[in-house]
């Protein structure tokens, strides 16, 4: 029966297979580097609006 995660069992190791080992890793992968610093962004931007009115 498969798991959630597999071993990793590639030819050559790269960065795309791994993206591709399992459902949770590209959905991990997204927010850490893209929806996290948008929201400290988003955040960020709020507090230097309200500090210049």
């Amino acid at each position: 029966m498969y798991g959630l995660f597999e071993p990793f069992t590639d030819v050559v190791p790269s960065f795309f297979g791994w993206l591709n080992e399992g459902p949770l890793t590209l959905t991990i992968f997204l927010h850490t580097i893209i929806i996290l610093p948008m929201i400290w962004i988003y955040f960020d931007e709020k507090k230097k609006l309200k500090n210049k009115k």
